[in-house]
């Protein structure tokens, strides 16, 4: 039924409250839950950390406790997963989890530039060579803290997603404890804003291949 409600959805997004304690059983009715990299957990913690604190392989190494741009979830696997869902650990949170929704209707000239860009996808010695955006499956693929623009299409690339999601957020979801909220990763970027010494911030997550 939820992957019914899902796939029905135009917003690409849903929110189930007091489903938290049902992520990964939720995550298997929609596909293949699979941990972010090798060694990783399946329900993976994530907290804000420092630059110092960070993986090195992650957002955080490069934006710290900073504002997140938006992006893509496990953009280093050759297809990205298709579903991220999320569960808050905490009673309340003040930093929320913020979505845009990528156009699916594209000027044949922004298409394009899409089409014809070329990162450089880090993954250790399974890095590889991608465009932002696959036709064949219409998933945008775009992390700035894994790919590295090749081409000046690229770079075209980086300021084209850039500018499309500059003040287009379209949901803003303050997480309650036991909220699950679950994207579809191929149509749905997400990111956060910056998270103070002050605060806390840590949700669980789990990510589906299909």
């Amino acid at each position: 039924m939820l992957v019914e409600r899902l796939q029905a959805s135009t917003q690409g997004w849903l929110l189930v409250p007091g489903g938290a304690g049902r992520i990964l059983e939720v995550a298997s009715e929609l596909g293949t839950p699979a941990p972010a990299r090798r060694g990783d957990p399946v329900v993976a913690t994530l907290t804000a950390r420092s630059h110092e604190e960070a993986n090195r392989r992650s957002l955080s190494a490069v934006y710290g406790r900073g504002a997140f741009p938006f992006h893509t979830d496990c953009a280093h696997w050759p297809v990205p997963g298709r579903y991220v869902l999320l569960s808050s650990l905490e009673d309340e949170s003040p930093i929320p989890t913020l979505l845009a929704r990528w156009p699916t209707e594209l000027a044949d000239s922004d298409r394009e530039v899409l089409l014809r860009s070329t990162f450089l996808v880090r993954n250790g010695r399974q890095s590889f060579y991608a465009g932002a955006l696959n036709a064949r499956r219409g998933f945008l693929r775009f992390d700035p803290g894994c790919m590295v623009p090749v081409n000046d299409d690229a770079h075209r690339a980086v300021a084209l997603v850039r500018s499309a999601t500059a003040g287009s957020v379209v949901y803003e979801h303050h997480w309650r404890k036991g909220d699950l909220l679950v994207l579809n990763n191929w149509v749905v970027l997400h990111s956060r804003p910056p998270v103070d010494s002050g605060h806390s911030r840590q949700l669980n997550r789990v990510l589906v291949r299909r």
